[in-house]
């Protein structure tokens, strides 16, 4: 694995556009996995893709929910 193949925690969170404590919750939480190099946190792109299909799964299954209590 190369750094390509990496987020630092400032360009997670640039991306996602959320804070610094809320990568640290997906973190802490284990709904993201990241490992720290020194005193520095990295995210395996690889990750960030699965995280963001489970978070559009979940919006889904939410939609899809709501959709059918509707009716």
């Amino acid at each position: 694995m190369d750094n390509n193949n990496l987020y630092t925690m400032k360009e997670f969170c640039d991306y996602l556009g959320i804070g610094r404590n809320t990568a640290l919750s997906l973190i802490h939480e284990e709904k993201l996995k990241a490992f720290k190099a020194g005193k520095h946190w990295l995210i395996p792109k690889e990750e960030v893709d699965t995280y963001i299909k489970n978070e559009l799964k979940k919006q889904n299954c939410k939609s899809a929910a709501k959709k059918g209590k509707v009716k």
